[in-house]
């Protein structure tokens, strides 16, 4: 995917440029977003960054600053859709274990809770006389 992403920014986008006019290139970008999925263009938002990212890439391309606010369609749940229907599947891959945030601080403060919830345990492991304690080494042979 990532040398057909490339190959699109390095080429597919200077020929559409040099032959197509803006608003020929707004009328089809104007179609993709109304027909776009409502996920794909929540990860298009994502992606952006922050609220200020995605403020600025809306004044830009002369988007009200409204539109960020509509519910349903606008930036801020399109943001909200994807990150609670596939960025929660790509947190917990990397967390080990079932996450379920729509803000990055949600995240950051559940990684935090999982971390100490581990330090916990290794602590309390640590207490156990030696022959109680659960021997990694021995586990995974």
């Amino acid at each position: 995917m990532l040398p057909h992403l490339f190959e699109e920014e390095q080429i597919g986008l200077p020929l559409a440029r040099a032959y197509f006019t803006p608003a020929e290139i707004e009328k089809v970008t104007s179609q993709f977003i109304k027909k776009g999925d409502p996920v794909a263009l929540g990860s298009f938002v994502h992606v952006m960054g922050h609220k200020a990212d995605a403020q600025r890439f809306m004044s830009e391309n002369g988007i009200p600053s409204f539109v960020w606010h509509l519910p349903g369609k606008g930036f801020k749940s399109l943001r909200t859709l994807y990150r609670t229907k596939m960025q929660v599947h790509i947190d917990s891959l990397l967390a080990g274990e079932p996450v379920s945030a729509r803000t990055k601080r949600q995240l950051k403060e559940n990684a935090a809770k999982a971390a100490k919830a581990h330090d916990e345990t290794v602590a309390a492991q640590c207490v156990l006389s030696p022959s109680k304690r659960v021997n990694v080494l021995s586990a995974t042979r």
